[in-house]
């Protein structure tokens, strides 16, 4: 019984694959029309929808958005600046799958 698959991880691994295009397609359109409009000057290195696009594919989907909306949120006025890299992927749960 070692063998028995579950019928529903090809659904899953589809459902993830649709919502991280998704947050690509948002992550390029900001770069396309939202820099463009709002100057484009970012306080962290990589820029934020570099980080984006790092973590979009390093990290699951729900990984993904922490991560994404944790960086979005220290940038404001008054707040780190400088390096601040993708953390490492540790671990069966965060990582992707390969």
């Amino acid at each position: 019984m070692t063998s028995l698959r579950k019928p529903w991880m090809p659904a899953l691994k589809a459902l993830e694959n649709i919502s991280k295009s998704f947050l690509l397609f948002l992550v390029g359109s900001y770069r396309t029309l939202g820099t463009t409009h709002m100057g484009g000057a970012c306080r962290f290195s990589p820029s934020c929808s570099e980080y984006a696009v790092e973590v979009i594919h390093t990290y699951s989907f729900f990984s993904a958005i922490y991560l994404i909306t944790k960086r979005i949120l220290k940038c404001r006025p008054g707040g780190a600046f400088g390096f601040d890299p993708v953390p490492v992927a540790t671990g069966d749960k965060h990582g992707r799958s390969k």
